[in-house]
């Protein structure tokens, strides 16, 4: 039985502030190789994966989640047998909240064993608890589907979680020590995003469009090189993914309501529609010019039915795809590709 219980109650908090620098000497030469494998969860959600390399032996683990201000639940974990790591998830309803999402750590002491000490925080009656230093984490970037390293160090006078970083981690150091730059998810793994880009040392982000892309060629004369361009270039790139926020809302709600591709489709592939008249507010002109354009091409002035976009592409996937029209090379030209890697994921366009 899995020693995992999530628990929707609403306590008050301890936090401290402890020097890392110590304890992560003193206990990183027990960080072996299988702690620095990367892994995914296969799923929108993140997984804190927590190895006790400390001089304590808690009953249990315990993180309590916030996004914002809103309180979000806790998670308590032990081991599982013939592990030596606890687990500790959390799903967001978007990836949007993992921007916002605060963690807090505590351990805790009892002489019960760990599934009944866990039994009973469920029960309203929490062992002996003590908090965790979470500093080493601070300016960690939460992503859609990522397990993160921990280790547990510390003694009786203070405990902290110190961040392990995996292979793809330390390659990705190294590359960016030498003065380059490298993505966690290689673009280079990725036909359909290759098909517009090619690599470019010399490139902010490491691609830039290919001359010869019908759909990105266009902009291959700018200068990718220009750190002030790519700036506004990924500025402009994140706003228009952004204006799409509420087609992402719709895939999410409906994805967890057991929705079918083709049901997911008809709804995201109308509500592109809503956005791209909503985007000619305050310019009747603009606004007159493509209703005449969707009235001319699908026989309305409110764009294309679902049942057009299917004509056209064969497929609800395909449908699904073109409503968010995500050119993954772009995202890898603008630094954006490991920000939005979640999007193609969803979307079908890689596997994880």
């Amino acid at each position: 039985m899995r020693k995992l219980f999530s628990l929707m109650l609403c306590l008050c908090l301890l936090t401290c502030a402890v020097s890392l620098a110590d304890s992560e000497a003193a206990f990183s030469a027990e960080i072996t190789d299988e702690m620095r494998i990367p892994e995914t969860t296969g799923d929108g959600s993140i997984l804190l994966k927590v190895w006790n390399l400390s001089e304590l032996e808690p009953a249990y683990l315990r993180f309590d989640y916030f996004v914002g201000d809103a309180y979000r639940g806790l998670t308590a974990s032990c081991p599982d047998e013939g592990e030596d790591f606890c687990r500790s998830p959390f799903e967001p309803e978007s990836p949007e909240e993992l921007k916002n999402l605060r963690i807090e750590c505590r351990y805790g002491l009892s002489e019960l064993p760990p599934e009944e000490a866990i039994l009973q925080l469920m029960m309203g009656h929490p062992a002996e608890e003590y908090p965790v230093d979470m500093a080493d984490l601070a300016d960690l970037a939460l992503e859609s589907g990522k397990v993160v390293h921990l280790a547990l160090t510390g003694d009786g006078e203070h405990a902290a979680l110190i961040l392990i970083e995996d292979d793809a981690e330390q390659e990705e150091d190294q590359t960016q020590q030498s003065g380059g730059f490298a993505y966690v998810h290689d673009p280079r793994v990725n036909a359909r995003a290759m098909a517009d880009i090619i690599e470019n040392p010399e490139a902010v982000y490491g691609f830039s469009p290919d001359p010869e892309s019908k759909r990105l060629g266009v902009y291959a004369e700018y200068d990718w090189t220009d750190p002030a361009f790519v700036a506004q270039a990924q500025e402009e790139r994140r706003a228009y993914h952004e204006s799409m926020d509420s087609m992402t809302d719709i895939l999410y709600r409906m994805r967890a309501e057991g929705a079918t591709i083709e049901e997911m489709a008809r709804a995201v592939s109308e509500e592109r529609n809503r956005l791209r008249l909503a985007s000619c507010d305050g310019d009747p002109e603009r606004l007159a010019a493509v209703k005449k354009s969707n009235l001319e091409t699908y026989g309305r002035e409110e764009g294309p039915t679902p049942d057009d976009l299917y004509a056209k592409y064969g497929e609800w996937t395909i449908v699904l795809q073109k409503a968010f029209s995500s050119n993954m090379g772009m995202d890898a030209c603008c630094g954006l590709y490991d920000e939005y890697y979640w999007l193609y994921v969803e979307l079908g366009y890689v596997e994880e």
